[in-house]
């Protein structure tokens, strides 16, 4: 009897030993799928030789091909509306009389204000969204600043092919530039695609990565460019519309499917999340610091990335409004 009485001693002391152990292990249990979730996420993302370089090709693709279009759209409509026909925005007019030249200049001037339109509408809205999307990625991931450029592109590439077969107004490009940039447009896109490069890579392998990133956008709007520039004369501006929309829409499709593109950031507490503020705040004491010419080197990095974006979105519609024209034109 005092053997069966220990044996039940121990047996009552053994189990609440192990009810103690499992609610203390509980809470570790039910947050240990979600960190090893996460982490299984990154990983993936590394073991992978291609994460968002087919992304950055197919955006760099569609924008260098909407640029291009709607910079030869908006010369053949100015044209339209001015004269009536369209056979001065179709050939050289370096042999022309004064008064062709004269036409030509007039077009040019035009094409060239819609084109200041367009590129303002997208650029300012980008800037104040790059800002506070870009830092949310913190707190939501860092497929949120990759996808929603991409939607941005898609709505302005709905909006362009709307113009285009309905001859709507050219003010109606307005409103889809104007989404692209509340969406963050290609700095956003930038910036998204950098931070999740950073995620998965190693200090030697980042640098290598993110020149492959900026090639990649470069070549892709070169080649678009160049494709769509002898698309437009055998199949119209319609028809060539319609490649630039699917790349764009592949875009979408990649970066919105979760296995296609894997997540890297790891889910945090509220506690150790930070708000807008104090984000801002950290953005603000960067140019604080003058220690080690920190300074000087933001502010040179600054002017070049400056210096490089006005030279991207300079350089995309001078060919299509001053291609045609002294000093650039050629005998056709």
């Amino acid at each position: 009897m005092a053997g069966k009485e220990k044996r039940d001693t121990f047996d009552e002391e053994e189990a609440e030993d192990l009810m103690d152990c499992a609610s203390q292990e509980g809470p570790a249990a039910m947050t240990e799928p979600i960190i090893k979730e996460s982490e299984c996420g990154r990983e993936r993302a590394r073991r992978r030789w291609v994460t968002v370089e087919f992304i950055v090709i197919l955006i760099a693709a569609s924008y260098g091909g909407m640029a291009t279009l709607s910079g030869q759209y908006i010369r053949q409509r100015v044209s339209l509306d001015l004269y009536g026909n369209t056979t001065q925005s179709n050939g050289s007019q370096c042999n022309q009389g004064n008064a062709t030249m004269e036409i030509e200049e007039e077009i040019q001037k035009i094409t060239s204000k819609w084109s200041l339109y367009l590129n303002t509408c997208a650029a300012l809205p980008s800037i104040f969204s790059t800002l506070i999307i870009g830092t949310l990625s913190e707190r939501y991931g860092r497929r949120l600043p990759i996808l929603l450029p991409c939607i941005g592109f898609l709505g302005q590439c709905v909006g362009q092919l709307c113009v285009v077969y309905l001859s709507l107004p050219l003010s109606y490009l307005l409103f889809g530039n104007v989404f692209c940039g509340l969406s963050g447009s290609l700095s956003l896109f930038m910036a998204g695609c950098f931070a999740y490069i950073t995620d998965i890579t190693t200090e030697k392998q980042r640098m290598v990565r993110i020149v492959v990133i900026e090639i990649l956008i470069f070549a892709g709007i070169g080649a678009m460019q160049i494709g769509l520039g002898y698309m437009i004369k055998s199949l119209g501006f319609g028809l060539s519309l319609w490649i630039p929309f699917t790349a764009v829409l592949l875009s979408v499709i990649n970066a919105g499917i979760p296995w296609l593109l894997v997540e890297t950031i790891v889910p945090k507490s509220k506690e150790e999340q930070r708000d807008l503020a104090e984000v801002l705040k950290d953005i603000i004491n960067l140019f604080r610091v003058k220690t080690d010419n920190r300074l000087y080197l933001l502010l040179t990095m600054f002017a070049v990335s400056l210096l490089v974006g006005i030279v991207i979105q300079g350089g995309l519609p001078s060919p299509c409004s001053m291609g045609k024209d002294n000093p650039f034109a050629g005998t056709q």
